[in-house]
């Protein structure tokens, strides 16, 4: 009983191994054990494959998908995709646990523009850049798995409506022929990789956008750092977010001057605490829809890893 007093709550658990020709009817298989007229959470750990026809079956009779792509395979990227599809294409909730996680940094961006000094700035952004961590000397694309980086990009476009101008793609540079693996650094050392980019626009101006790895010891894919630049009149507002264990650290220069310090005490949530909120939602969030959305045209259709 949750608490005394309250009525007892009972549960069941029925675990079902499956596999071969049985793997291929999922839905077969667990639509007689579902109880008539109660929402239906699927939580799919790993990768679901959701172009396929036994997960698109099974998820067909559901109300929610919950999955985490910071755990997907290679960048993620691919997946995402296919999961925006799958949003747009069906009235099935998402709940992602790699964008529900980014909840602390998406209040801390958004306080800064509570500052009645910095709200102008909002719609004049020119610069976007997320670092995250990867245990990969060179920082390859395809390397880390890139989901939480950009639903940071993506939750920023879709809520200031930027439209893609260029998907995402390796930045390019001074790399001689070979890429980035081919570069050396002191004492033989691989030189990292700059990362990946795209551009947005908000209709006036384009608006820059760099994801770049950092070598690091945190979990790879973990967002380390967002960095927005934006222009007005001739005047600029720098604002640099970060994050550790749990404090999630805001500054913000204006015109080169500090003009903000702030960190707020913001716990990240736990796994049990994540698949809670997720079963008791009840509709869409718009706000998750949206940042899918975005992240996915980010991407674009033409996206593949090196």
């Amino acid at each position: 009983m949750p608490r005394e007093g309250a009525p007892e709550t009972c549960a069941e658990t029925i675990h079902v191994t499956c596999g071969g020709e049985a793997g291929l009817h999922l839905s077969a298989i667990a639509t007689p054990l579902i109880i008539h007229d109660l929402p239906i959470t699927v939580w799919w750990p790993g990768e679901p494959p959701l172009s396929r026809p036994p997960a698109r079956d099974l998820l067909e009779g559901a109300d929610r998908l919950v999955v985490d792509g910071s755990s997907w395979s290679g960048d993620g990227l691919a997946r995402l995709r296919e999961m925006a599809e799958l949003a747009d294409a069906t009235i099935l909730a998402i709940s992602d646990f790699a964008l529900v996680r980014q909840a602390r940094w998406r209040e801390a961006i958004a306080s800064i523009f509570d500052d009645p000094d910095f709200l102008p700035y909002l719609r004049s952004l020119r610069r976007i850049a997320v670092t995250y961590s990867t245990h990969d000397e060179t920082g390859a694309p395809g390397s880390t798995n890139l989901v939480k980086p950009l639903y940071h990009v993506g939750w920023l476009a879709s809520r200031l409506k930027l439209s893609v101008s260029k998907s995402l793609s390796p930045v390019t540079g001074h790399a001689p022929p070979g890429g980035a693996h081919a570069l050396r650094g002191g004492a033989g050392r691989p030189v990292m990789h700059r990362g990946v980019a795209a551009t947005l626009s908000d209709g006036r101006a384009e608006v820059a956008v760099v994801v770049r790895p950092v070598q690091s010891s945190t979990p790879a894919g973990t967002t380390l750092r967002v960095e927005l630049l934006a222009e007005r009149r001739g005047s600029e507002l720098r604002a640099d977010v970060t994050a550790e264990a749990e404090i999630v650290h805001v500054r913000v220069w204006q015109d080169g001057v500090e003009a903000m310090e702030r960190h707020f005490r913001a716990p990240r949530r736990t796994e049990v605490e994540l698949l809670d909120e997720a079963i008791e939602s009840g509709r869409r969030d718009p706000v998750a829809v949206g940042a899918l959305r975005s992240a996915a045209a980010i991407v674009g259709s033409e996206w593949s890893a090196p």
